[in-house]
């Protein structure tokens, strides 16, 4: 006989579908006697634990092709003028690129700017861009040219 502690029921919440249904088919009326859920409780663990075994692909995050994820990746070059050199620029757009899950480049100019590639979904792409319009704190940002670019990278680097 199975012995449950009362604050563990509902057992479907607490064990896997097939732990739940091992114990339900081993001793049906301790079972529902332990756990009090009763037959409406058992028959919709049953229904769930079927529909899972019918078709595990309703349950399965959905799957995105590569090509299809190639396609939604948005590339661009920015170029960052103002007082963006010896801020520390470089640096702390390395960290928000790295937060935002963008990839890429950053590097200073000899003409005092600071220029970056960034490359990831659309939506992160949109923030490194508002974050680099105002910088880190001692930073002043001009203007930020923003053009389309082509390449492929890995990782997010600051350049020398």
């Amino acid at each position: 006989m199975f012995q449950l502690d009362s604050y563990r029921c509902p057992i479907a919440m607490v064990f896997t579908f097939p732990a739940l249904l091992f114990m339900v088919a081993a001793e049906p009326y301790s079972f529902l006697t332990q756990c009090n859920i009763g037959r409406v409780g058992i028959t919709v663990v049953w229904l769930i634990w079927l529909e899972l075994l019918s078709d595990p692909a309703k349950f399965a995050p959905p799957f995105k092709p590569m090509a299809a994820q190639e396609k939604s990746k948005q590339t661009l070059r920015l170029i960052i003028h103002g007082r963006v050199q010896g801020v520390f620029f470089r640096d702390s757009m390395r960290r928000e690129a790295q937060r935002l899950g963008i990839t890429g480049w950053v590097r200073n100019r000899s003409d005092g700017a600071v220029e970056a590639a960034v490359q990831g979904d659309a939506a992160a792409v949109d923030a490194i861009v508002r974050w680099a319009h105002r910088g880190p704190e001692f930073a002043q940002v001009e203007r930020v040219e923003v053009e389309p670019d082509q390449g492929n990278y890995t990782g997010f680097e600051s350049l020398r």
